[in-house]
């Protein structure tokens, strides 16, 4: 009878010790801004874009799956400019190269796939949609859990509402108040506690004189959009 209950014990330690050490897989949405206003491909962002990807690969387990979709006038409609899937180890000595090859083969199709390949007509990148990525967001997260990698500078500029007029206006909103409102329009309070997103800024050294008065409050803004819709956010520099 002891030995019976101590392997019951055991075994589900076991268990629990093995669901502890193993983290639920992710599914990683980037939204990469192609529009003329964001200066994503400008000064050396397309390496940093790189290198911070390359980081995320490594850290991606066995079967996660990476989505890369553009931002620009069109973002309701376009799809996914890349994908692909961990893949799962050989199981031998040879892992620990392959998986170094792995990245390096990542981060070269990467830069094609992202930078050198697509084709895109100056009147989609006149534009800025941002607000289609919550619904794109959504539809993963109802599956799995996600993290999201945002390069933009965030500023939306589509229809009747750009936010560098909005803010910049005498009598301008408050970015929480402005985020409450919009939220609620769109359906999005508390639908997206699934998702871990981190917003990268592009720029450069100089500055940007266009965004130099709004970007504070665009940030703010979307920190506090992000905020109620569940998820987790951060902001950064690229």
């Amino acid at each position: 009878m002891f030995n019976k209950i101590f392997t019951l014990i055991i075994n589900s330690l076991i268990i629990i010790l093995t669901s502890c050490s193993s983290p639920e897989p992710l599914t990683y949405l980037v939204f990469v801004d192609y529009s003329i206003s964001a200066s994503t491909l400008e000064s050396n962002n397309k390496e940093k874009f790189l290198a911070n990807l390359g980081k995320t690969w490594n850290s991606m387990i066995p079967n996660e799956e990476l989505i890369i979709y553009p931002i620009h006038l069109l973002s309701e409609t376009a799809t996914p400019l890349f994908k692909t899937q961990k893949p799962i180890p050989n199981g031998d000595l040879n892992d620990r190269l392959n998986s170094k090859s792995s990245s390096t083969k990542f981060i070269e199709l990467l830069g094609k796939k992202v930078f050198d390949e697509p084709s895109m007509s100056h009147d989609v990148r006149m534009g800025t949609n941002i607000y289609p990525i919550l619904r794109k967001i959504k539809r993963f997260q109802d599956n799995t859990n996600v993290s999201v990698y945002i390069v933009s500078d965030m500023n939306h500029e589509y229809l009747d509402e750009q936010l560098n007029k909005t803010f910049s206006s005498y009598n301008s909103p408050d970015p929480y108040t402005h985020a409450e409102h919009k939220i609620d329009s769109l359906g999005f309070r508390s639908s997206l506690n699934r998702s871990d997103i981190t917003i990268a800024i592009p720029g450069s050294y100089r500055g940007d004189v266009n965004d130099e008065l709004t970007r504070a409050s665009i940030i703010e803004y979307w920190e506090n959009l992000f905020m109620l819709t569940g998820s987790s956010v951060k902001v950064v520099d690229l």
